[in-house]
């Protein structure tokens, strides 16, 4: 599979270089890159008042590939570039048409013909060149990191290694999320650095008390309080995904702390961490982790219901 990073940075490399291609098949499951590798190439090629006349988009679905040929070979009205956006599912008819690949073979100077596929395309169409094509494959959690220092560092900020982590576990592999975040985040620091305090701050609608309140419940085995604040978190709309990570962001930090405890210095957290940290054992923590991992595979991986999953998880944290 190739780099979730590649063919992104490779585009806006090019792109910043002033490397123009006559023909762009952008294909892969993640909307969210293909759709920003969209717009950087309107903007590189369109100014913004030309947009109107000369950004042409269709649904590979419902054009024919006439209709398609005939836009791309037609000359742009009041401009010197013209852009041709075809949106469509990987088994599009359309890719597989004589004509496109008539017109790939003597694509127009005036024409940037962009080929937006969502789907993995095996094998790519013929007459795409290898240098036409970049694939955007599904961003994985474990591959997140870079792409939030990446995100960061666009916005002008930094952002420690422990805060991308906890963004990682709020709100997992979701780009959309991930960058609306950062800008709040970029604009909560004011161009500083981002650390774990600013995320839980911030991020989303996650109420932070409420978290905390379900964690050191769990910790705690207080079955009754866990319920009430997992409650209060669940009618706030908040995902299953997210408060898993929270979840688990704070059983890692405890584990975390009474290793640093152990060592014969003191954690810097809130009392209550350090106090939890110093009173539960080691195998309970790493028991509630394994739980709670075990739980975000039932999650991804059975149709129950994710509420009844969560709260059997609660049920057997406090048990």
């Amino acid at each position: 599979m190739r780099d979730p990073q590649g063919d992104f940075l490779r585009l806006k490399d090019e792109l910043k270089r002033g490397v123009l291609r006559p023909v762009y098949l952008l294909y892969g499951q993640e909307d969210h890159l293909r759709e920003k590798a969209v717009g950087m190439i309107v903007e590189a090629v369109l100014p913004p008042e030309e947009r109107a006349l000369n950004l042409l988009s269709l649904s590979a679905e419902e054009s024919s590939p006439e209709e398609v040929l005939e836009l791309c070979s037609s000359l742009p009205l009041m401009g010197k570039g013209k852009v041709v956006l075809i949106k469509g599912k990987e088994k599009s008819p359309l890719l597989k048409s004589s004509l496109l690949l008539q017109y790939l073979q003597n694509p127009s100077p005036s024409t940037v013909l962009i080929l937006s596929v969502q789907g993995d395309l095996t094998p790519v169409p013929r007459g795409l060149k290898d240098e036409w094509t970049y694939s955007f494959p599904s961003v994985k959690e474990r591959d997140l990191l870079p792409w939030i220092q990446r995100m960061a560092s666009e916005k002008g900020v930094e952002i420690s290694r422990k805060a991308a982590q906890l963004m990682r576990e709020l709100l997992g592999a979701d780009l959309v999320s991930v960058e609306k975040e950062l800008e709040k985040l970029s604009l909560y620091v004011e161009g500083g650095r981002i650390e774990e305090e600013d995320v839980l701050e911030t991020v989303g609608a996650m109420r932070v008390p409420s978290v905390f309140e379900l964690a050191s419940s769990l910790a705690e085995r207080d079955l009754r309080g866990a319920l009430k604040a997992f409650d209060r978190l669940w009618e706030s709309g908040e995902l299953p995904s997210r408060l898993l990570g929270a979840m688990a962001w704070y059983f890692r930090r405890l584990l975390f702390l009474k290793e640093i405890l152990g060592t014969g210095k003191e954690g810097t957290e809130r009392k209550e961490m350090v106090s939890l940290a110093r009173r539960l054992p080691q195998e309970r923590l790493e028991e509630a982790l394994l739980m709670i991992y075990e739980a975000d595979l039932d999650l991804k991986s059975t149709s129950l219901p994710p509420r009844l999953l969560m709260e059997r998880l609660i049920v057997s944290l406090c048990g």
